[in-house]
C-alpha cells in the first residue's frame, strides 16, 4: 500500500516538471494576466493621483522660486549697500520691465474712493509698467584720468592719474584726434554690433542701442497710449541707432558728442587747439566731471514669478486724525517706474532718470539733451516691492487671475518691505486680492501701529487690507 503511494507521488511530481509543463503550486494552476477591466481600474486610479499630485508639485515649485527670488533680492540688496559703502559711489537699483504695450499703464492719480483717474495728462516719469521680469544694479563711477602706458611717449601736461576728468578734458582729446569715450552707460553690445556701429570711442551714444531704457516716448504733446517704444523697438520696427530723437530714452545716457561740444560757446583763439573754459559764456558742465554707469548685475525672475505695480498710485493706510476726506494718510505702492539710489552711508533715495537741461548762461537750452538722475521730491516713507506667481495671476493675457482661491489665500505672494534711512528689509506673505479681508475707506482699523513688528504704522499688514490686482467688487 505505502509502495502505491509512492508510485502515485512520482508520478504526479514527474508530470508536474516534465518538459512543456509549467508548475503548478498545490497542484492547481491560475490563468495568466490581467483583465482589460482591471486594467481599466489601475489606469484611472493613476490618473486620479496624477491629477491630485501634479498641481501640488506645480504649486510647491512656484511658490519655492517665489520664496527663493524674494530672498535673493534681499541678499542683492545687501551686497549693492556693502559695494556702495566699500567704493563710496552711489549705485542705483532698477526695473527690466517686460516690453508688451499691454503691461504699461500710465502712473495716473486715483482718488482713494473711485477707480478712476483724477487726470488724463502723461505721467510725470516715462515707463510705467505693470511687470517686472527682473531688475539690476549699476555703478556711478566719476572719471579720472588713468594711469599713463609706460610704453607710450609720456604728454606734455598730462594730469595725475586720478584727477577728474571734465567735458572740457573730453573735447581736448578729441580735438587732439586722440577719440575719447564717450560718457559710458550700459548698452547692447550685441545688438549695437548688428547695426554695425562702434561700441566705443567717438559718437558712441548717437550710434549704439540701450540695454536699458523707457518704453515710453517723453513727448507730453502725443496721447499716452500712442508713445509706447517698447514693443516695437523689441520686434524691430523701431531703432535706437538710427533715430537720434531717441536719445531721450536712453538710461543712463548723459550727453553725446554733439551736445558736448555745444557746452564750449568761446573759444577766444580757434587756432591753438585748445578750448578753454570762459565762465558766464560757457556751459558751466564744460568743467564738471564726466560719470561714468557701468552695470554691475543683472537678475531675471524665474518664469513664474513677476515683481507689480498695483493698479493705484497709492493707497489708504491710516488716518491723521478723525475719519473722512481730509485726514487719510497714503502710502505710494508703486516702484517698477523707478531708480533706487543706494548710498555709501546705507541711505536708499527714490530717483528717476530726466532730461530737464542746465540752461547756458543766457537762458537757452538749445542742443541739450542733457541725462541725469534727480531724487523725487516726495518719496514714501518705505518701500513696497510686491511678488506674485503665474499662478495667482496670468500677465501674458491681460492681467486676468487665474485662480481667485488663490489670489485670496495668504501666502500665494510675498512683499518685499524695505526701509530708506537703514536699509533694513523685512519679507511677508500676503493676500494680493483678498477680498474677504477687505476693509472700508473710513473703517477705523486701518489707523493702525504695529507695535508687534516694531515698525510703526506703515507695516507690511496694510497690504492685507487692499486689492492690489484690480479693483474690489
Amino acid at each position: 500500500m505505502l509502495q502505491l503511494e509512492g508510485r502515485i507521488q512520482e508520478n504526479m511530481i514527474t508530470r508536474e516538471l516534465s518538459p512543456g509543463r509549467k508548475p503548478c503550486a498545490h497542484f492547481v494552476c491560475s490563468r495568466n494576466g490581467f483583465s482589460l477591466a482591471e486594467l481599466m481600474v489601475v489606469l484611472v486610479i493613476i490618473a486620479i493621483l496624477m491629477a491630485i499630485s501634479v498641481p501640488v508639485i506645480k504649486n510647491g515649485q512656484s511658490q519655492r522660486e517665489l520664496a527663493n527670488s524674494v530672498a535673493y533680492m534681499s541678499t542683492n540688496l545687501q551686497w549693492a549697500m556693502a559695494e556702495a559703502r566699500k567704493s563710496g559711489q552711489t549705485i542705483y537699483m532698477g526695473f527690466k520691465w517686460r516690453y508688451d504695450r499691454n503691461q504699461i499703464e500710465a502712473p495716473l492719480d486715483y482718488d482713494v474712493n473711485s477707480d478712476s483717474p483724477l487726470d488724463g495728462g502723461p505721467p510725470d516719469n516715462p515707463g510705467i509698467a505693470r511687470v517686472a521680469t527682473g531688475y539690476y544694479f549699476v555703478k556711478e563711477q566719476p572719471r579720472t584720468w588713468a594711469q599713463p602706458d609706460p610704453s607710450q611717449p609720456a604728454t606734455p601736461g598730462r594730469p595725475a592719474a586720478g584727477t577728474p576728468y571734465t567735458y572740457l578734458d573730453f573735447l581736448n582729446e578729441f580735438n587732439a584726434g586722440n577719440a575719447p569715450r564717450e560718457p559710458i552707460y550700459p548698452l547692447d553690445v550685441a545688438a549695437t554690433n548688428e547695426s554695425m556701429m562702434p561700441t566705443q570711442g567717438s559718437m558712441v551714444n548717437a550710434t549704439s542701442t540701450p540695454k536699458f531704457f523707457y518704453p515710453m516716448d517723453l513727448d507730453s504733446s502725443v496721447a499716452y497710449a500712442n508713445n509706447f517704444l517698447g514693443y516695437a523697438y523689441q520686434t524691430g520696427a523701431l531703432s535706437f541707432p538710427t533715430d537720434a530723437a531717441l536719445q531721450d530714452n536712453k538710461l543712463f545716457c548723459t550727453a553725446d558728442l554733439a551736445e558736448i561740444q555745444s557746452y564750449d560757446v568761446v573759444d577766444p583763439d580757434p587756432t591753438d587747439g585748445r578750448v578753454t573754459y570762459e565762465p558766464g559764456l560757457d556751459h558751466p558742465k564744460l568743467i564738471e566731471q564726466i560719470v561714468d554707469y557701468i552695470l554691475l548685475r543683472e537678475v531675471d525672475f524665474p518664469e513664474s514669478v513677476y515683481v507689480y505695480n498695483p493698479y493705484k498710485n497709492k493707497f489708504v493706510v491710516s488716518y491723521s486724525s478723525g475719519q473722512g476726506p481730509g485726514s487719510e494718510v497714503y502710502a505710494d505702492f508703486q516702484s517698477l517706474q523707478y531708480l533706487y539710489a543706494i548710498n555709501p552711508d546705507g541711505r536708499i533715495e527714490v530717483c528717476q532718470w530726466a532730461y530737464g537741461p542746465e540752461p547756458f548762461p543766457d537762458g537757452s537750452t538749445d542742443t541739450l539733451v542733457h541725462g541725469h538722475i534727480e531724487r523725487r521730491p516726495s518719496a514714501p516713507l518705505v518701500y513696497y516691492y510686491f511678488f506674485v506667481t503665474e499662478e495667482v495671476v496670468d500677465a501674458e493675457n491681460g492681467w486676468r487671475i487665474q485662480s481667485n482661491r488663490r489670489a485670496q489665500a495668504q501666502g500665494s505672494a510675498r512683499l518685499l518691505t524695505v526701509w530708506p534711512l537703514n536699509g533694513r528689509y523685512y519679507t511677508t506673505d500676503y493676500a494680493p486680492n483678498d477680498v474677504g479681508k477687505y476693509v472700508a475707506d473710513d473703517s477705523p482699523k486701518l489707523d493702525i501701529d504695529d507695535a508687534e513688528s516694531g515698525f510703526g504704522r506703515y507695516t507690511p499688514v496694510t497690504a492685507y487690507r487692499r486689492n492690489f490686482l484690480v479693483p474690489a467688487p
